[in-house]
């Protein structure tokens, strides 16, 4: 009965059948006004062809969305549902480009378009292997490349990097959007270094698989100022343009031992006791309690005992359930990545360090929150300004 509650209140279906039928009204309005011969339209269709044909695959493709999560459950459902979204996001971003644009090589940079989408959904595959051991990395390493590839020959035909801009000024976007990709695949294969089993490595592969968003800004700037920007400021000096690089490849390297070795040497447990011992909760003087339930959370799993704390601590000290329950909802929600049901002793290892880690960030994450509820800043779960922790 739980079950169906949950499954009723996540997709009504008077909000199923929405879709569809705006859908289906879209489409008789078009053939209604363009298509059929003495439509108001029908002499000068061509002219909207760039809006008629891209919002009607979009209709489809957020149709297709929700009959997807409706019908079907599973991590592979949840891919195929939002695989269906990003599709027909790519499809119909794909012909406006083509159909709005006026000469062959914006068309052609258009093709583009389509392989990135690929890798969009290649990349949401990859969650499904994080779990299996060299799958997912590879899989993830693939999207990266393609998308590299991909953003690169649209902009190499918009945009060639034998063209100067204003004031003489070229920016060769393409190459350095697949050079960042390619950093970022080499960062995804590093992570790889778990499998050696050192406890100083799961620190760092976990450095190497995270934010991957503002990893690849902080490359591609980095590849901006040694590409781009040098060519610039450096023209014609030979030594200045060595020193240069010199320079930044130093500070870089600096950057990225420093990072590293943080990674490696701060341990779960190192941050997980300097958290309990900065927090700062005004009614919840002994946090200290709940330290087993965390240890049994962490590295066992099991967080029944964990909530229960929460919940008890809480509400003595006076804090609305409605609130506890958003506080400690990232615990109630998490699910381990399942172990495979055949895998060698390092791959299980591996995994249950993967586990331990997703366990410790969202123990981090409730707690901060806490400390923040603390100081006395409610905003998420009150009326002050967006203090908030972000769990990612």
């Amino acid at each position: 009965m739980q079950v169906r509650n949950r499954l009723n209140t996540e997709v009504p279906l008077n909000k199923l059948v929405i879709y569809p039928v705006v859908t289906l009204l879209y489409m008789l309005f078009t053939v209604m006004v363009f298509f059929i011969p003495g439509g108001p339209g029908y002499n000068f269709r061509e002219n909207y062809y760039w809006l008629i044909f891209p919002l009607e695959i979009f209709l489809v493709g957020l149709t297709s969305m929700q009959f997807a999560a409706y019908f079907f459950k599973g991590s592979w459902a949840q891919v195929l549902s939002r695989s269906c979204f990003v599709l027909g996001n790519g499809i119909s971003l794909f012909l406006f480009w083509f159909l709005a644009a006026s000469d062959i090589e914006t068309k052609l940079a258009g093709l583009g378009i389509i392989p990135v989408t690929v890798s969009i959904i290649i990349y949401k595959v990859s969650r499904i292997y994080e779990n299996r051991v060299y799958k997912g990395e590879i899989i993830k390493v693939i999207s990266y490349l393609i998308a590299g590839f991909s953003v690169y020959f649209m902009f190499n035909i918009l945009w060639p990097e034998s063209e100067s801009y204003t004031g003489g000024f070229s920016f060769s976007l393409g190459r350095l959007t697949l050079y960042s990709f390619i950093v970022l695949s080499l960062f995804e294969l590093a992570s790889l270094i778990e499998l050696s089993g050192n406890q100083k490595a799961y620190g760092m592969a976990n450095w190497f698989r995270s934010n991957h968003g503002s990893k690849f800004f902080g490359i591609f700037i980095i590849l901006f100022i040694l590409v781009d920007l040098r060519r610039i400021v450096m023209s014609g000096m030979i030594w200045g343009v060595w020193i240069f690089i010199f320079v930044v490849l130093a500070i870089v390297f600096i950057i990225l031992a420093v990072k590293l070795w943080n990674a490696a040497n701060n341990t779960p447990e190192q941050r997980l006791n300097k958290h309990l011992q900065n927090i700062n909760f005004d009614k919840i003087k002994d946090i200290s309690d709940i330290t087993l339930h965390i240890n049994d959370f962490v590295y066992n799993g099991s967080k029944s005992g964990l909530i229960a704390c929460l919940f008890i601590m809480t509400y003595k000290a006076g804090i609305p359930i409605w609130t506890v329950k958003r506080m400690i909802a990232p615990i109630v929600d998490h699910k381990d990545l399942e172990m495979p049901s055949f895998m060698t002793r390092k791959d299980y290892m591996v995994i249950e360090e993967r586990n331990k880690q997703k366990r410790m960030k969202i123990v981090e994450y409730v707690i901060k929150n806490l400390d923040v509820y603390g100081r006395g800043n409610y905003n998420g779960f009150g009326t002050a300004p967006n203090t908030m922790q972000k769990y990612n």
